[in-house]
């Protein structure tokens, strides 16, 4: 008798967490093409869950727990951005847009006359 109520107790639990874990995914684009970006590192709150974008700028993380999430989205070449999330017994999906990143570069004097190129002869 008490295997019977303990299974049915256990089994009384499983859909419970089958409900609580959801899968957060989304695409990362360029804001100024609309191009996917795969160079891209996407992490959740303190970086416990990391992921990188695909070849596609796709990205998913799994088995998350009902909660607010703040995802972080991380590249060489785009603006750092970060979005908050609310996970409620349901997927979500983002589609995301990251701004490049703007290139100053120094300026340059030439000093060499075009005939010489500082070689001396």
């Amino acid at each position: 008798m008490k295997l019977k109520v303990f299974n049915t107790f256990l089994i009384g639990l499983f859909p419970m967490f089958l409900v609580a874990q959801s899968k957060l995914s989304g695409t990362i684009r360029s804001s100024e093409n609309n191009q996917a970006v795969s160079s891209c590192i996407v992490y959740l709150n303190d970086g416990s869950k990391l992921v990188e974008a695909s070849s596609k700028g796709e990205f998913y993380f799994e088995n998350l727990a009902n909660g607010s999430y703040t995802v972080h989205f991380t590249s060489e070449f785009f603006e750092y951005k970060k979005i908050q999330v609310s996970i409620a017994n349901k997927d979500q999906n983002l589609e995301v847009f990251l701004d490049p990143k703007s290139m100053n570069l120094a300026e340059a004097v030439v000093t060499e006359s075009a005939s010489d190129f500082g070689l001396s002869g």
